[in-house]
Parts: structure tokens; C-alpha cells; sequence
């Protein structure tokens, strides 16, 4: 076995970190390394680029695997150690298995908010709507050979993985999805489809499923339903996110409703019946007069909020929930504008003999 002493350190030695380490105490070793290593506060670049390619290899799970599977082939094969050539075997691990799949991430989502209403996220179900999307005009798009491929749909990728080694990478066409074809969208000028846009609005039907207790600004993905302005290229992922509308004057707090509730000074002090619609679909009835309701108090309902969806996550299921959150009456008092002067001395001496006060 070759264990010479002046080898370079591996990538774990390099971080100060046991080869069965988890990605938490790498992370954490590589910030306390780059802080003190790095060039901005004078330390060496090269001991730094070491420490930057050995935490991109040990953080990312295939990368590594394949990394420690060279180790140990390395000392099964009695092979020289990496020390002479392992920046050469880490920056080639992290273009292989890191960089390439950063050039095939597929377009950013298209996001789009929509209100529902409130009974329908706390009853649950299907919910159909409708969005628009772009797409190519169909007389404007021009099929022609992909630039990117040279029409192949393929792309091969080369790495340098030891000084005398290289590696080399077959991988679908990240610019035209493996087809070997172009088929942008050429705006003329004189379509009468498209009016010169090159694009025409398409709308699509789409069906959400509402889970029973559905929170405020769930989304929902739809894939490659996107706008579409090259059918060579996969369409963008769509999102829709929902949230609840005002229809009922509700307020929502997480899975508790909030509803303002006017009353008149009399009611305030002599009790109350109030009744609000509720978005189980009926309408709550509810008596006060156990004690005076004070202008900007609060009265929390319990149970009589949104339903809590269980699990959090869960998108298809719509059994009925165990639990409720609470149902928030914000008081206001309506003081009178005016009252009958003939009648001031007999209320006077009607609260007075009825009212309690907190000594101060």
C-alpha cells in the first residue's frame, strides 16, 4: 500500500472532518474554514479554491459517493494517492456532477394568485379555473436544425479527470430537449393569426383539488403548462397559488377567523344576539349578555374557526378534520349620536343604581 507521508490530504482532511461526517458538520466546517482562508482577508487562494471544490464534492450526494468510491479503489488498486491531482479530481467531480446539472435546470415557473372562496378551502373539493398562457403562433414557428447539438439532440461534455485521463459525458440537448430541431417563432408582420406578435393567448382549464382546511397561499404545480414560445423546448412549470376571498367579511389568521361586529351602546351593557354566515355553509347564532362588551374587546369562539388540514401537505386528502381553529369577534360600540333630554335624569339614576365600577 502506498501510504506516503507528503501526500496532499484528501477532501475530508482537507475540511478537518471524519470520512462518515454528515452535510451539516461539512457545512459547518467549510464556513469556518472559508472565513479564515479566504483571499478577501488574506489568506491563500489556492489552500481556499481546495477548501471551496472539497465542500462542493462532499455536499452533494452523488458527487461524494463517486468520490469515496475512488478512495477506496484507490487503496484496494495500491494506485498513487490523490494528493498530487486532487484539485484536479475535485474541480472535475464538481463540473461533472454539480456544474452540468446547473445548465439543465429547466426555466423558472410562471406563478399566478387567485381567490377562491372562503367555503371552498374550508369545505374542500375540486375546484375548476381557467388562466391564459402564451404560446407560439402556429404559421409563425420555422423548424430548423438546433444550434446548440448541430441537430444531433445529443451533447458531449468533456473533463480533464487526472492529468493523463479524461472523461467524457453523453447528455440530451439541454437547448432543444433531445429533438436535433429548432422551431422558434418568427413574428410576420402580415399574420392575420397573430397580427405580427408572433404569440397567441391560449386558455386552459385546469382543476385544482382543494384539501379540507386549505391554508392561504397553497400552491399548486402544474407541470410544463407554462407559456410555450418554442415547441422545441419544454413549456415552464406553472403555479398557481390560492388564497380566500372577502366575500363573507372574514378575516383569516392562520386556521382562526377574525369578523368585526357592530353593536349598539345598549346592547353592550344589557347583552346581545348576534348572527354571522358562517363558510361551513350556515349560519352561526350566538347570544351575549353575561357580562358588558367593551368597545375594541375581543370574543374568541372556539372550534368555530377554519378547519386544521391534516397532514399540512397533504393535497388529496379531504376527510373531515379533528381539529378547528377559533372564531374572533372584534366588538365595536356604536355610541348614540343623541338622546331624549326628558329621559336623562331617569337613566342617570337607572345606571347608577345597576353599575358596578372597578375601584381605581
Amino acid at each position: 500500500m502506498n501510504n506516503n507521508d507528503d501526500s496532499e490530504p484528501t477532501a475530508y482532511q482537507v475540511l478537518g472532518v471524519e470520512n462518515d461526517s454528515t452535510t451539516e458538520k461539512i457545512r459547518a466546517a467549510y464556513k469556518r474554514l472559508a472565513l479564515k482562508h479566504h483571499p478577501d482577508k488574506g489568506g491563500d487562494a489556492e489552500k481556499f479554491r481546495s477548501i471551496y471544490s472539497a465542500h462542493k464534492i462532499l455536499t452533494n450526494a452523488e458527487a461524494r459517493q463517486n468520490y469515496d468510491d475512488m478512495l477506496e479503489a484507490r487503496t484496494v488498486m495500491d494506485m498513487p494517492g490523490p494528493s498530487a491531482y486532487m484539485l484536479d479530481v475535485l474541480d472535475a467531480l464538481t463540473k461533472l456532477f454539480v456544474s452540468k446539472r446547473t445548465v439543465n435546470e429547466p426555466s423558472k415557473a410562471q406563478r399566478f394568485e387567485i381567490d377562491i372562496p372562503l367555503g371552498d378551502m374550508y369545505q374542500g373539493g375540486t375546484k375548476n379555473i381557467q388562466v391564459n398562457r402564451s404560446v407560439a403562433c402556429p404559421p409563425c414557428i420555422r423548424s430548423v436544425p438546433c444550434t446548440a447539438c448541430g441537430g444531433k439532440g445529443k451533447v458531449r461534455t468533456s473533463f480533464n479527470l487526472f492529468r493523463c485521463v479524461s472523461l467524457s459525458a453523453d447528455s440530451e440537448c439541454y437547448a432543444c430537449s433531445g429533438r436535433g430541431i429548432s422551431t422558434p417563432c418568427v413574428p410576420n408582420t402580415s399574420c392575420s393569426s397573430c397580427m405580427g406578435t408572433g404569440h397567441l393567448c391560449e386558455t386552459l382549464d385546469l382543476e385544482l383539488n382543494i384539501p379540507r382546511g386549505c391554508p392561504d397561499g397553497k400552491t399548486f404545480l402544474f407541470e410544463r403548462m407554462g407559456d410555450m414560445h418554442d415547441l422545441s423546448r419544454k413549456p415552464k412549470d406553472l403555479l398557481v397559488s390560492v388564497y380566500s376571498d372577502n366575500e363573507l367579511n372574514m378575516k383569516r389568521v392562520g386556521d382562526d377567523l377574525c369578523v368585526d361586529v357592530d353593536i349598539t351602546l345598549t346592547e353592550s351593557l344589557c347583552g346581545f344576539e348576534v348572527g354571522i354566515p358562517h363558510p361551513n355553509g350556515k349560519r352561526l347564532v350566538m347570544e351575549f349578555g353575561e357580562s358588558i362588551v367593551r368597545d375594541g374587546e375581543s370574543i374568541r369562539v372556539p372550534n368555530k374557526g377554519m378547519p386544521v388540514m391534516t397532514p399540512p401537505d397533504d393535497t388529496t386528502n379531504n376527510s373531515a378534520a379533528t381539529t378547528y381553529g377559533d372564531l374572533l369577534l372584534r366588538m365595536t360600540v356604536i355610541m348614540p349620536v343623541d338622546i331624549d333630554r326628558s329621559h336623562s335624569e331617569a337613566l342617570r339614576r337607572a345606571l347608577d343604581s345597576v353599575c358596578i365600577y372597578d375601584d381605581e
